[in-house]
């Protein structure tokens, strides 16, 4: 098993290197839908002397950077990036040190106790949620997409991702 940002993990796919990937916000040729990942806004940092709010987002441009990015234009919120961030621990890190926001899944503040929920109204509503694919390599065989499914659905159990 491997984690890393779904363009990273779609394009390994595509060179063969995995059969079954779950994609957060990323489509591929064989892939199918599982559900759409709720957001919620987390944070609490202080604006800068602009009033420009600190973000954290990953370094990859991920799909969730790019929505929060896209959501933060069409409310015209003023915000700049705290320095990029390599990895999903450190985005959080920099939230629960209180350096930034960011938006995670909704329910992340449950495992995670000194992640606080961003003020309501700060920032609007949450970003839509992000559909959640299921990709396939172009060789995986009826078994892998067995095995990719079962083991889809009980990684997912834990997150908020709504029925389509």
């Amino acid at each position: 098993m491997t984690t890393g940002l779904s363009s990273a993990l779609a394009d390994g796919l595509a060179r063969g290197e995995f059969e079954a990937t779950l994609l957060p916000g990323t489509e591929t040729p064989r892939s199918e839908v599982l559900g759409r990942l709720r957001l919620a806004w987390f944070g609490e940092a202080p604006l800068d002397s602009g009033g420009s709010l600190p973000m954290a987002f990953d370094s990859g441009r991920s799909a969730l950077s790019t929505r929060i990015m896209d959501t933060l234009a069409e409310r015209k919120v003023a915000w700049h990036s705290v320095p990029w961030c390599s990895d999903p621990l450190s985005i959080r890190a920099s939230v629960q040190a209180g350096l930034a926001y960011t938006a995670l899944p909704a329910n992340t503040h449950h495992n995670h106790l000194s992640l606080r929920p961003t003020p309501t109204g700060l920032l609007g509503p949450p970003p839509a949620p992000l559909l959640v694919h299921l990709a396939f390599s172009a060789t995986a065989r009826k078994p892998v997409l067995e095995a990719a499914r079962a083991v889809a659905r009980a990684t997912l159990r834990a997150l908020p991702v709504l029925p389509l």
